[in-house]
């Protein structure tokens, strides 16, 4: 009996081996991204797939500094070293606001980066290997030259967008993008706008969208097609190959707007649990008697470049009031620091916003801390220096969960009329509670999303159903600018049809009305 019985294990243990093999799937991830932050959410993801059995294999600019089951890292990081943005650039070297306008800078830098990416060696050996994957990540931002190296693989191809939809990117999913009320990056315009944002909002995304394609595009694949002999497709082709789209946004945040069954949204899929804090600074925060401001610019901004006459303006204020400030500072804590202010190179910025005691947040506006802010409710005083930071804190102020202050109009009156503000005017907290309600409101968190949807396109071959015809007309089609002109040649020949026979007819008349003249 007992014997028959280890039997039955045996059978039992062997047949969830070969269930466990069947469906684990061999992934990878390309993310040559050189902003941590626009990392986080796609490494959430690879991890979480790799926590599911699933073979994971990344290329990024970071890799994990512990060794994680099922995940391989392949470092690009020194390749594009000149890139980095890791808690790098320098506040005072901005140009702020961005200029929407030129772009051809930011693409020509960007360019020139991924010479060495493609020479690099890691890439070189997965292109060479016979390693295969069932689906290929690809980060949807402006690094194409990925996209092309993705669909060598002869794999469905999910893309993965930073931040919210971005003009050229959909276009390639035939996602609606209406200027009078999607704002273009970097305008901070929310999706309620005056008629000068309407028409600076349309100027700047035909702009935008003209450099992209004229510029970036054409480049890309003079670089590609200097290390890779191929007779090349158009990426408008190749990008019609990609599976799904996920993008970080989340309609409750950035506002409605039609998507196609392939876009989903998976804003929040960074989001960890909220753990305690180190006990020193957990005891701090949960003995301060009128709360706690947080004050950070991220993981791409360093704080401590801020302009000396800033900082001076922020210490002032902050003598005013008596809530404890804590403060995200890079170097050495500045000088004339008030007690009641703590200056840490680096918090654990998930954890203290969980906290209960913080009242507001002062940020820059990135992407990722605003999305934790809005999951714990809490209000943002927003000083948004370049790319999406200012439309993050304009739908921010479109929903009243926060206070918008121009960074080059910051002095000691402003900060601290926005900054009382914030504190005595109790709608902004409640309305990032609401906010926060309706954000974390959905049938599957935002990580389970991501993986069923990626192992939906493994299982249905890349799920071409889910694909909008639109994706594959030409643009005079989608826009029926062929229709139109049809229709304008039917009525300008109807119109001249018309206008001959009356002509006609009166000339007729005329010629028989002058001769019965003649004859009487």
């Amino acid at each position: 009996m007992k014997v028959s019985t280890v039997k039955v294990q045996i059978q039992i243990i062997g047949v969830l081996i070969i269930i466990g093999t069947v469906y684990s799937h061999n992934i990878l991830g390309l993310f040559p991204t050189t902003a941590k932050s626009a990392f986080l959410a796609s490494e959430a993801i690879m991890k979480e797939l790799a926590r599911r059995g699933h073979n994971v294999t990344v290329v990024s600019c970071f890799p994990q500094q512990n060794k994680i089951s099922n995940y391989t890292d392949i470092s690009i990081r020194s390749a594009r070293e000149s890139m980095m943005y890791e808690s790098s650039i320098d506040i005072k070297k901005y140009n702020i606001p961005l200029d929407i306008l030129d772009l051809t800078p930011f693409f020509t830098d960007l360019i020139e980066s991924m010479r060495s990416v493609l020479e690099f060696s890691g890439i070189q050996e997965l292109l060479s290997s016979n390693m295969s994957f069932d689906v290929v990540f690809h980060e949807m931002f402006v690094d194409d030259i990925f996209l092309l190296i993705s669909r060598k693989f002869n794999a469905p191809i999910i893309a993965i967008g930073p931040s919210y939809i971005l003009p050229w990117a959909a276009d390639r999913f035939a996602i609606p993008q209406n200027p009078s009320y999607i704002p273009v990056i970097a305008n901070g315009y929310s999706a309620k706008m005056n008629f000068c944002e309407r028409l600076w909002n349309t100027i700047t995304l035909i702009r935008s969208k003209i450099d992209y394609w004229n510029i970036l595009n054409p480049k890309s694949l003079e670089v590609y097609s200097k290390h890779y002999k191929e007779t090349l497709p158009s990426f408008r082709e190749v990008s019609s190959y990609v599976s799904m789209y996920f993008v970080n946004q989340h309609f409750t945040l950035n506002r409605p707007r039609p998507l196609p069954p392939q876009v989903i949204e998976i804003a929040g899929v960074h989001l960890k649990p909220v753990k305690a804090l180190e006990q020193e600074l957990q005891m701090w925060m949960d003995n301060a008697p009128f709360g706690v401001v947080y004050f950070s610019f991220g993981s791409m901004l360093r704080g401590a470049s801020l302009p000396t006459e800033k900082v001076q303006i922020f210490l002032e204020v902050f003598r005013s009031f008596p809530q404890r400030v804590l403060w995200k500072w890079e170097d050495d804590p500045p000088s004339g620091v008030p007690e009641h202010v703590k200056v840490l190179k680096w918090l654990p910025q998930r954890d203290i916003l969980g906290h209960k005691n913080i009242r507001f947040f002062i940020s820059h506006g990135g992407l990722l801390g605003v999305t934790e802010a809005v999951a714990e409710g809490v209000p943002i005083l927003g000083i948004p220096t370049n790319m999406d930071q200012a439309n993050n804190i304009a739908s921010l102020v479109d929903l009243g969960a926060g206070m918008v202050l121009d960074y080059n109009n910051i002095t000691v009156e402003t900060l601290y009329y926005s900054y009382n503000q914030m504190l005595s005017d109790s709608s902004y907290a409640e309305n990032a509670k609401k906010l926060s309600e309706r954000f974390l409101d959905r049938p599957q968190s935002p990580l389970d999303t991501a993986v069923y949807w990626t192992e939906y396109v493994i299982r249905h071959g890349g799920a071409p159903h889910l694909q909008s015809a639109a994706v594959h007309l030409t643009w005079y089609q989608y826009y029926l600018l062929d229709v139109i002109a049809v229709c304008l040649a039917a009525l300008a020949a109807t119109v001249a049809t018309v206008v001959y026979i009356i002509k006609t007819s009166l000339r007729v008349f005329c010629s028989r009305t002058s001769s019965k003249m003649k004859v009487n």
